[in-house]
């Protein structure tokens, strides 16, 4: 049988475009994962279960609260009291809600006067960058916090120059979200910095009365970055939260259901840390340094008198120093595998 003449070239133009459509198609490059082991990691690499949200998927499902963002993931299980800024819980895998360690740029934020639990109802979206979640057991890099998993929150820091922005939403119930946020720059110096309010008069959860139960956030961060050569860097991280929110009494004797009442929560949160890395780029050594402060304070009113409160401080200084191993195949030896060496100290007051 004779193919026609026609044929043959349209057949091999057309193997040449799929092999021309392929070699324009982008590389496909390798997620790193910061919070599975002392130093960072391809995701292929670790063995354990991660979950890595970005700023792209946080501005898809237009998220206000944290919590919103984590319902989604994996053998998490989120329970919330009421609505918006009511006291929510995470549990993984079946763990308590304390035993999941939840960290804010590497600086530990479980609250140890709320039995070490992190503070769910008070963490906005508007200044994360991005959310790793490592679940299984991580006690043997982070510690006994960590016995359902480690979620590392990464704030924002993609702005350089000098730039500012901002945004303004209202809605129902009298919600209201406004946020700002600023960089600046100047050698080796960086500065940035962001503010964000939500409040809302909420809803009412108990089958009588009339009363709803409100929230009010306000949230400052704050970051320092100083490089005075390509060795040597040091950083200043700083956030702090200003929140009071409505909730209604439980009757736990008749009917163990919400009822109309005047309670009230207020709470500060502080949580600061410092910095200093050192990694020289012809140099197996790298090492660095840093001490981070929490702060928190919470105050319970019942009727508009204070009934009752809980106040922690905690303070942890961390040292580390490793080694680029050597001696390893070539494919490993890229990925920079090191031998850490890691001392700290962690005091609560």
């Amino acid at each position: 049988m004779k193919i026609p003449a026609i044929i043959v070239p349209a057949v091999v133009l057309g193997l040449l475009s799929m092999n021309l459509c392929r070699a324009e198609q982008p590389a496909e490059l390798d997620q790193i994962i910061v919070t599975a082991a002392l130093e960072p990691l391809s995701a292929r690499d670790v063995a354990s279960s991660v979950t890595v949200i970005t700023r792209e998927e946080i501005e898809q499902r237009q998220a206000r609260f944290l919590t919103d963002l984590l319902r989604d993931v994996p053998g998490f299980n989120v329970s919330q009291s009421g609505g918006a800024g009511s006291q929510t819980q995470i549990r993984v895998r079946g763990a308590e809600a304390n035993q999941m360690l939840v960290l804010v740029d590497g600086i530990r934020a479980n609250d140890a006067a709320a039995s070490d639990e992190f503070q769910w109802q008070y963490a906005l979206t508007s200044d994360i960058e991005r959310i790793e979640i490592v679940r299984g057991p991580q006690s043997a890099v982070w510690g006994s916090d960590a016995v359902a998993g480690v979620i590392n929150i990464i704030r924002r820091s993609d702005a350089s120059g000098r730039s500012a922005s901002g945004h303004a939403e209202a809605g129902s119930f009298a919600t209201l979200d406004l946020g700002a946020r600023g960089a600046w720059e100047s050698g080796p110096v960086r500065l940035r910095g962001g503010v964000s309010r939500y409040r809302t008069d909420g809803t009412n959860i108990s089958r009588t009365g009339s009363e709803a139960d409100g929230t009010d956030n306000t949230t400052l961060d704050l970051g320092l970055q100083y490089r005075p050569s390509e060795a040597l860097e040091l950083d200043f991280t700083g956030r702090q939260v200003d929140a009071a929110n409505d909730f209604d009494e439980i009757d736990y004797i008749m009917t163990g259901l919400p009822f109309d009442a005047d309670r009230v929560t207020e709470a500060e949160q502080g949580y600061w840390g410092g910095e200093l890395r050192y990694q020289p780029p012809d140099s197996a050594w790298s090492g660095n340094a840093s001490i981070n402060y929490t702060d928190t304070d919470n105050r319970n009113f019942a009727d508009g008198i204070w009934s009752s409160s809980t106040a922690a401080r905690t303070l942890e200084g961390r040292l580390r120093v490793s080694r680029l191993k050597t001696g390893l195949p070539q494919q490993i030896a890229e990925q920079r595998h090191r031998d850490p060496c890691v001392l700290k100290k962690h005091y609560v007051d």
